[in-house]
């Protein structure tokens, strides 16, 4: 929780830092809408999984996907914030080959980032950026069988982003995005039946694509 409290306190200071500069330097707000494609590790979940699979039918396992995302952002000249939020599901359905054991496992999780952000200067329509950020990402396990008692437990970890993209801006502060990311962070959960450990490592490299609209203030 303290460490918490301090990368707030340090991320609300970059913002009153940056918002002292908007009398001598053109501000800008924008919103964005994407499509994103996510392939987190799963970590100590994904591991067990994999291990108890030869005994098992898997009409779906933790895999890749994608989703929309959000975001909103306030530039000051080459500098900038972004808020940005998406949710993500990764589900894995086990039928046992011999037994008549079925398992799903449902392992989520929402998050919400604060980002600095550096626009390089260029000239023309095509504007390439880069960043990095911290946030909260609020997990869900829920784990539910046929026949055995399931699980479900929540965890909130603070985790980070870094991440580079490129806009292409249109008339009328309309602009289009290409964005690759690479996510950390780990939902701790305990373990369930054979697997040790369910923990959630939504470590991973994410990519999307979006169309905003930025205007000046």
């Amino acid at each position: 929780m303290i460490k918490m409290l301090k990368i707030l306190a340090s991320l609300v200071l970059i913002v009153i830092l940056l918002l002292g500069l908007c009398s001598v330097i053109q501000a800008s707000l924008w919103v964005k809408g994407m499509g994103f494609y996510y392939s987190p590790d799963y970590g100590d979940l994904g591991e067990g999984l994999d291990k108890a699979k030869p005994y098992y039918e898997t009409p779906k396992v933790l895999k890749s996907g994608t989703g929309g995302a959000f975001a909103v952002g306030y530039d000051f000249g080459n500098w900038g914030l972004m808020l940005d939020t998406f949710n993500f599901t990764g589900i894995a359905d086990y039928h046992h080959k011999r037994l008549v054991d079925t398992f799903k496992f449902e392992t989520s999780t929402s998050p919400v980032l604060l980002s600095l952000v550096y626009r390089v200067p260029t000239e023309g329509q095509f504007h390439p950026y880069l960043g990095a950020g911290v946030g909260s990402f609020p997990s869900k396990l829920k784990i539910t069988s046929n026949i055995h008692k399931g699980m479900q437990e929540k965890d909130s970890p603070t985790g980070f982003q870094l991440l580079a993209g490129a806009e292409y801006r249109l008339r009328d502060g309309l602009f289009f995005s290409g964005e690759v990311r690479y996510l950390s962070a780990t939902a701790k959960y305990s373990g369930y039946r054979c697997i040790e450990s369910c923990s959630t490592d939504w470590s991973g490299i994410f990519f999307s694509i979006g169309i905003g609209y930025k205007c000046k203030l």
